[in-house]
This record gives C-alpha cells, sequence and structure tokens, in this order.
C-alpha cells in the first residue's frame, strides 16, 4: 500500500513574529482579565509548537483544541503573563482554540487549522460491493474523501478515527487503487500501489442449458445479488435485477427472450464489468427431417416430419409472399399443409410461435422444376472442387436470405462498398482444364433496387476487354449460361481457367445473390 510520512516541523515564534501571528481583536480589556489577543502560526503541523500572546495568562490552566484535546498548564512552554508555547497534540483537529481559567473559556475567532502527512499502511484486499473496508494508518481522521475506480467519490464513512476509517464499498466499484485525499489546508492526495479486488457475480451451472424460447433458466453460482443485467447471445437485454422473476446471491430464474440464439449469456455488473457464463445454453428450435412426397404439386398436401413442430407459427414457401398459417393438421413431429399457389421449387421457412424465423434444411421440389446437373461445382452451398472467394467486394458467403438450391448462396454487397466498377473474384490455386465443358452456369437473384443491374463475366486476368453481361432481374432467380469457348475467345489465355470475376458494369443499387454456379 502506499505510505507518505513528513517530518514534523518545529515552529519557534518569538514575539518578533506577529507579522504570522492570527490577531484577535477584543479591543481594550481591563488589565486583570485574561485576554487572547493572538496565536500563531494559524497554520501549523501536529507536534509543532504555537505561541500564544495575551494578559493575564498566568490564570490559563487549559489550552483545548478542537475536537476536545486539553493541553494542562504543566505542558506550557516558556510561561510569561503575557505570552506561552503549547504544543500542539497529535489528535488535534481544525478548529478554534481555547482558554481555560477557573471561571472562564475564552474562544480564539481565529480558526487554528493544520498541514497534516497522513500515512495510509494497510486497505482491505477484496469486499464486495455495498461491504465494508478498513483503511488503517496515521492522522486517517484528516481524510475528507475516498475515490474508488470509476471516479466514484466517498466522502460519508461509517466510521473515522485518527488511526482507521471504514468505509462502504459503492455498488457500482470495479476493480482498482483507491485515492485518499484530505490534510488541512495543504491538501494531500495519496493512491494505493495495489489494487482493491471487488467481487464480481460468479455463475457455476445454469438449468437447463436446451429450453425453448420464453421458458425459464436457473443460473446458480455467487454473489448473484450483484447483477444488474443479463445479455443473451442475441443481444438481448434483461435491464435489471428487479425485473428478474427471482434473485439473492446464488439463484437467478430468468424468462429467455423470444429472439434468444444459442451461445453464452452474459451477467453485467452495477459497476458495468461484463462476466461471461462459461456454460453456453442451446435453444430448441422446430426441426424438420423430411418433406414427402417429393416433388409435390401446387395444391397438394405436403407432409412435413422433424422434431419440436409444435413451435411452428407459420411457413414460408419459396415463390409465396404470405406465409401459411393455417394447416390440415400439426403435431410436435408432424405438419400437414396444402401447398399454395406461387409455391416454387427452394427452401421453405419456419417461423415459430414466438416470431423466429428458421430456415428449413430440405429443399421443396415441385414437379418439372429443378436445375439440371452440374459437371464440375464452383458453387452450392460452400466453394467446391479448389474454388475460393478472393474477393474484393464485400461477400458473404453463406446468406441464407435467397437460395436457388441447397441451404446458402453468395450475397454480393455492390450497394455497401460504393463507387462503380466493384467486383468479387472466384478462384483457384490449382488451374483447371476447362476444355471438356460447354457452358459455365450460374443463377442470379437481384435483390430490392437492383433491377436494371449489369454484372459482366471475365475470365483469368481478361482486363477491360469486352466480356459477358449479366441483366440483374430483381425479385427472382435467373438463369445464365454462357458458352465455354466465348469466354475462352475473349480471355485469350486458352482453355486454362484460374479466375472467374464477376464485376458490376452498371450497378442501379441493392444486393446481387448468385447461386448454383458450375459448367455442364
Amino acid at each position: 500500500m502506499s505510505r507518505l510520512t513528513n517530518p514534523l516541523l518545529l515552529a519557534i515564534i518569538t514575539l518578533t513574529l506577529t507579522g504570522i501571528l492570527s490577531c484577535e481583536d477584543d479591543g481594550v480589556m481591563q488589565s486583570t482579565e485574561t485576554t487572547l489577543i493572538s496565536f500563531g502560526p494559524s497554520g501549523a503541523m501536529h507536534g509543532d509548537s504555537i505561541l500564544i500572546i495575551g494578559e493575564n495568562l498566568m490564570r490559563v490552566n487549559a489550552v483545548e483544541f478542537a475536537p476536545a484535546e486539553m493541553v494542562p498548564e504543566s505542558e506550557f512552554l516558556m510561561r510569561t503573563d503575557d505570552r506561552f508555547m503549547v504544543i500542539v497534540p497529535p489528535t488535534a483537529e481544525a478548529g478554534p482554540i481555547k482558554l481555560h481559567t477557573d471561571d472562564e473559556v475564552i474562544e480564539s475567532k481565529t480558526q487554528l487549522n493544520f498541514s497534516v502527512a497522513y500515512s495510509i499502511t494497510n486497505v482491505t484486499d477484496e469486499a464486495r460491493p455495498g461491504s465494508e473496508i478498513t483503511i488503517t494508518g496515521n492522522f486517517l481522521n484528516w481524510i475528507e474523501s475516498i475515490t474508488f475506480s470509476d471516479n466514484l467519490v466517498v466522502t460519508e464513512f461509517v466510521s473515522q478515527t485518527q488511526t482507521e476509517i471504514t468505509v462502504m464499498v459503492p455498488r457500482e466499484a470495479s476493480t482498482g487503487p483507491l485515492v485518499f485525499q484530505g490534510g488541512g489546508f495543504e491538501p494531500l492526495t495519496v493512491e494505493t500501489e495495489e489494487s482493491l479486488t471487488v467481487t464480481l457475480p460468479a455463475v457455476t451451472s445454469v438449468t437447463p442449458r436446451s429450453v425453448r424460447h420464453t421458458e425459464e433458466i436457473t443460473l446458480t453460482g455467487t454473489d448473484l445479488d450483484l447483477v444488474k443485467e443479463i445479455i443473451f447471445p442475441d443481444g438481448s437485454v434483461v435491464p435489471s435485477r428487479d425485473s428478474l422473476s427471482e434473485a439473492n446471491q446464488t439463484t437467478i430464474v430468468v424468462d429467455v427472450p423470444a429472439t434468444a440464439v444459442a451461445g453464452q449469456i452474459i451477467l453485467v455488473a452495477y459497476s458495468d464489468v461484463q462476466v461471461t457464463v462459461e456454460e453456453p445454453i442451446s435453444i430448441i428450435l422446430p426441426v424438420e427431417t423430411s418433406l414427402a412426397p417429393t416433388p409435390v404439386p401446387v395444391g397438394e398436401e405436403l407432409t412435413i416430419t422433424g422434431s419440436d413442430l409444435d413451435l411452428v407459427g407459420s411457413l414460408v414457401f419459396p415463390g409465396v409472399a404470405d406465409p401459411v398459417t393455417e394447416f390440415v393438421s400439426q403435431s410436435a413431429t408432424e405438419i400437414k399443409v396444402v401447398v399454395p399457389e406461387g409455391a416454387i421449387s427452394g427452401f421453405m421457412k419456419f417461423i415459430t410461435i414466438h416470431g423466429y424465423t428458421v430456415n428449413l434444411a430440405t429443399s421443396l421440389k415441385l414437379p418439372g422444376e429443378g436445375p439440371a446437373p452440374l459437371a464440375l461445382t464452383i458453387f452450392n452451398d460452400t466453394f467446391e472442387n479448389g474454388w475460393e472467394n478472393w474477393g474484393w467486394v464485400q461477400v458473404d458467403a453463406a446468406s441464407g436470405e435467397q437460395v436457388f438450391d441447397g441451404s446458402a448462396s453468395l450475397k454480393l454487397l455492390f450497394s455497401s462498398t460504393g463507387g462503380a466498377w466493384e467486383g468479387m473474384q472466384m478462384g483457384n490455386g490449382t488451374p483447371v482444364d476447362v476444355s471438356g465443358y460447354t457452358n459455365l452456369v450460374l443463377y442470379v437473384y437481384g435483390g430490392p433496387g437492383s433491377n436494371g443491374s449489369q454484372v459482366m463475366i471475365k475470365v483469368n486476368d481478361a482486363g477491360n476487354d469486352p466480356a459477358q453481361t449479366i441483366n440483374v432481374v430483381e425479385g427472382k432467380w435467373t438463369e445464365y449460361s454462357f458458352p465455354v469457348s466465348e469466354l475462352n475467345a475473349n480471355s485469350g489465355t486458352g482453355t486454362t481457367w484460374n479466375l472467374i470475376l464477376l464485376q458490376e458494369v452498371d450497378q442501379a443499387g441493392g444486393d446481387v445473390y448468385i447461386d448454383y454456379v458450375g459448367f455442364q
């Protein structure tokens, strides 16, 4: 802990130093009365001598210092009838001095103040917010404030003596050094060398760890009454401890928000320090295992088999704007629903009874639809056969927002980057011989605001040479098939490819989705 000590200054004051003495203007006094004319210096240190000047001072039998420290006449120095000296006791505090005689008490008009070199010898190492800590040292009665971490200033103490202070740790305090302020007319600041460790909440178990939206989980641990907020993995916040179902030092019971996702919960203390719960939670969601029949015509009944299907509130079919909310039948393991008009092949979505969206992993197939198989796949859910995303426009390579086949597509964020000639490169570290393939095929979907945009395709490092152009169609998947021979002629590099560039030509706005890329 920090220590600060200064040697005590002995002030020897003579009659010639009346310029530094505090003057007591009591008017004209009768010679038989004891009067206090002046004392000094008015600013002193404990153990210093001060000179008291007056009249009939031989009648004084004691000097009282604040708060009630008496120095008897037996301890007076250099005593005469018009002056004497007295040593300031170590427990004296700022205030007037009082001369005691047998029949009266004479109080000074001027305050005696001090320059106090207090010292800190020990501070409690660790404490909970709201609990008390003890500081020991010397002249601690002169400390006026203690500053905890985050500039939390405390001026009211539980108790305070010359050698010890007891103070309550603020609820918002966090681990850090303490700063002491005080010391009379020349304030002194002391900071501890070591930090006070402030206890944080801790969770030892989460029950249950797998839970449905809006159901309760129980957090068990220590010091959980110190929790101000709980942050769930999706970022939703239970704002304060008072809103929890139950809270004490060992248990918190809280409802899982309807938007929560799987992951780790975070506790937020009143100091705003965050504590991550080690055990993650998982959210029980509806899961399909099969769709039957496949393919299924529009207007016919589709059976969805899976688990926790009683959580499904509505179904979103690809190609249909409005969710389907009426089912033929529904249980925890099966949903029967009529395929609505406008539905197309693709991936359906569950919307749970709590408004959470779940993408199905099985593709809905309608008769007569579906792309021709690829002889060599570049991208379908993920990059394949050595092909990779080589930049440079911002790309979400696993977007589930618009999918032609499978569960993910490439989302080209043209609109987020600004400027013209943004592009995306699909590269392969091992050049591919394309002489055995007829066409390069890909499917393109235009996001909102993209209608009229153009994206051109170039092979290898073809510079700005003319290439094939894609006219983006907003709101639907469109197939584009380009002869390999024509792309080879434009590239001028033969039949070996290691780079396919998709570059905007005239980007009207909106994002563009690419899926099912490969050779036929």
